[in-house]
């Protein structure tokens, strides 16, 4: 019976030995798989969307770059202090800043392909951390179109002129020739004016605030008997909303509007002036031509409501007339993207 035994506790020996080198490699395992996603939230932390859209996401970005990075250099991944990604729709910008400085670049990207992004942005995070010979040059890349997807043919490829929202520039100038009609409303006066406007906008996006001033000093007019000349300034301030449809940018913009009048009776025996200041809300359309440099020509359209207009007033006559309650603009000119 001893002899019979021995065997087998050679065997239940055998199989306890495995069996501790089995649950030596799963927990050898687990600490590994625990270590490296542990590491890649760390990396994951230290990145930064400047935009809603999230393409690429953290997520994704540090997963490329921990699996991108060798085993034995992971160690370089403690120098990465934030890696900031912004999305600017058609392109997104890159800028990584290690214990060494920091390096930017802008990829285009049109076809806003997410996982392909990822890849571009772990690879320069990667090689900023590790260059191979000297430093990355700062300079805007084009990504290559993989092999499995074809080149769009020249007869269905149409050149997007009109820049992303988002990407253009913070400040917008805005000259402008301009001619008002006012329009016979409840007894005033119809009166027609030339004159110029100046308009800046500041933001990027849909949504940016707007503030203008215009002149006009061409405008005559005709009422009870008394013929003179208008002359009229105007402050705006307001909102306005751009939006891309096809290769065209369009605009409405409504504004607070302030304006000073003066009008000189010229045919009276003693020319007299009247001035006065009205308060009104303006609504405007405006349509942008496509250019890839920094001038841009537009026109727009705008309907201006006066609720308590100024009544001109000649001496020694008194009251001659009403300014009108309504006002229809057109104006063509050019947009200075700064």
């Amino acid at each position: 019976m001893l002899g019979h035994n021995v065997p087998v506790m050679n065997w239940a020996a055998r199989m306890g030995r495995a069996l501790q080198l089995v649950t030596g490699i799963g927990l050898a395992l687990g600490e590994a798989n625990a270590r490296a996603s542990d590491d890649g939230q760390a990396i994951e932390q230290r990145i930064r969307m400047q935009s809603g859209n999230l393409c690429p996401t953290a997520a994704a970005v540090a997963a490329e770059t921990w699996g991108l990075t060798p085993a034995h250099r992971r160690a370089v991944l403690d120098e990465l202090r934030e890696v900031q990604i912004e999305d600017l729709g058609a392109a997104y910008r890159i800028v990584v800043t290690t214990a060494k400085g920091t390096k930017e670049r802008i990829y285009q990207g049109p076809e806003r392909d997410c996982e392909k992004r990822a890849r571009f942005v772990a690879v320069f995070v990667v090689l900023t951390l590790m260059p191979p010979e000297g430093h990355l040059p700062d300079a805007a890349v084009t990504e290559t179109p993989s092999p499995a997807t074809p080149p769009p043919s020249p007869e269905t490829s149409k050149p997007n002129l009109v820049p992303n929202l988002a990407a253009e520039r913070l400040f917008r100038l805005e000259l402008a020739a301009m001619s008002e009609q006012g329009i016979q409303l409840d007894g005033a006066n119809g009166i027609r004016y030339f004159g110029g406007s100046l308009r800046a906008l500041m933001g990027r996006g849909v949504f940016t605030p707007a503030l203008g001033v215009s002149y006009a000093a061409l405008g005559h007019f005709d009422t009870g008997g008394v013929q003179g000349d208008l002359a009229r300034a105007a402050a705006h301030a307001g909102l306005r909303a751009r939006v891309r449809a096809s290769d065209w940018e369009l605009g409405a913009e409504v504004d607070a509007v302030v304006v000073t009048s003066r009008a000189t009776a010229t045919s009276l025996l003693h020319p007299t002036s009247d001035n006065g200041i009205e308060l009104g809300v303006e609504a405007a359309l405006l349509v942008a031509l496509p250019t890839k440099i920094f001038v841009q020509p537009f026109l727009a359209t705008s309907v201006r409501w006066i609720p308590v207009p100024h009544g001109l007033t000649a001496q020694p006559r008194g009251e001659v007339g009403v300014l009108p309650h309504l006002w229809i603009g057109a104006s063509a000119g050019i947009a200075l993207r700064l």
